[in-house]
């Protein structure tokens, strides 16, 4: 049988007990005087602040958080699994994968992601998970911290949207300037050539002709080179208008500036100076034989009969040539010297071309 314990044993141990029901009651006054703290600070922030235990139930939710999310009971939520049911997944998803690291890893866990209201409406938080420690070292439960930042999100927003549209009448306002000056552009190209060409042949005029003719002289000074200017007058023209008509007359005009120009190179320049008178710049001249060359065939080209509805039209040409540099350095003075040459040959029966200065006549029968 076992033995019975003695007065003085049954006494120690009442008083180990006592001891220890005393020792219990410290710990718990403790306990919820910590808790008491604890719960008056997380109620006396404005931010929506949470306990949940290691379950992710819902153990406290602050009276600012309770007020954001619009919940009329708490107490319905008490016990239950947070995130919260009407919460979108993404959050849900996120949310748990916060605590499961902030139990995994024993430190803070922060993230930010929206949430919805119970009127459905979008809120945006940002999140800080803190472990809570008991005496053992173990976590006891966790603290869910959340900054509402819906406002600062939806000002965000509003900056993104509001650059989007700027980037928008920007690229919009850009590409009407653009057009703009697109338009301003080839406004002052109309214009520009309308002041350097002839309206009826669109060939240059005698302003165009004078600068092209420095450049010409002025690259041929470079590169130790002759300039030919060909001083062209129609044979005939005249009649043709009074018999005709200026709409045939311009017509003639139209198809001689063609063939001119079906003539020469590419670096060459015909330009109308007047009335019938045309004006042809050779650059790059190596000899006399290049010019000799291009008179007789502009000569021939213009000398070909011009069928114009039912008339056939026969014009030709009396040609003055002067050279740079050897019969003048200015625009003004070949000009006038080609001019000269070339009544030489009207005097002298027409239809040919002669050099500048007393140079061989060519006359065609």
């Amino acid at each position: 049988m076992p033995t019975k314990p003695t007065y003085r044993a049954l006494k120690k141990r009442i008083k180990t007990l006592e001891q220890e029901i005393r020792r219990l009651n410290l710990k718990l006054s403790h306990l919820n005087t910590t808790q008491s703290t604890e719960i008056t600070w997380l109620e006396s922030s404005p931010n929506c602040n949470k306990i949940v235990d290691l379950n992710y139930n819902l153990q406290y939710m602050s009276t600012a958080g309770i007020d954001s999310l619009k919940i009329e009971d708490i107490s319905e939520y008490y016990g239950k699994p947070y995130p919260f049911s009407f919460y979108p997944e993404s959050f849900k998803s996120s949310m748990i994968s916060s605590l499961d690291k902030a139990v995994q890893s024993g430190q803070v866990v922060t993230q930010e992601e929206p949430v919805l209201d119970l009127d459905n409406n979008e809120l945006w938080f940002h999140s800080t998970i803190v472990p809570v420690f008991n005496d053992n070292n173990d976590i006891q439960h966790l603290i869910i911290v959340s900054v509402d930042t819906t406002a600062k999100k939806r000002a965000e927003q509003a900056l993104i949207h509001y650059n989007q549209m700027l980037e928008e009448t920007i690229e919009e306002r850009t590409s009407e300037l653009q057009e703009e000056i697109k338009q301003q552009k080839e406004i002052e190209k109309q214009i520009t050539h309308i002041a350097t060409h002839d309206a009826l042949t669109q060939l240059p005029n005698r302003y165009l002709l004078v600068d092209r003719l420095n450049q010409s002289c002025a690259w041929a000074r470079r590169n130790d080179a002759m300039v030919a200017v060909l001083f062209i007058d129609l044979d005939g023209f005249k009649p043709i208008n009074d018999e005709f008509g200026h709409r045939i007359g311009d017509e003639v005009l139209i198809e001689t500036t063609n063939r001119m120009a079906y003539c020469l190179r590419e670096t060459d320049t015909v330009a109308r100076y007047g009335g019938d008178e045309f004006i042809v710049i050779m650059t790059d001249v190596k000899s006399r034989t290049d010019v000799d060359n291009m008179a007789n065939i502009l000569c021939a080209s213009i000398r070909a009969p011009i069928s114009i509805d039912d008339c056939r039209i026969m014009i030709s040409s009396s040609i003055g040539i002067c050279l740079y540099p050897e019969n003048g350095v200015s625009p003004q003075e070949l000009i006038s010297q080609a001019d000269k040459a070339m009544y030489e040959v009207k005097r002298n029966g027409k239809n040919g071309y002669q050099f500048s200065s007393s140079s061989t006549k060519k006359v065609f029968t």
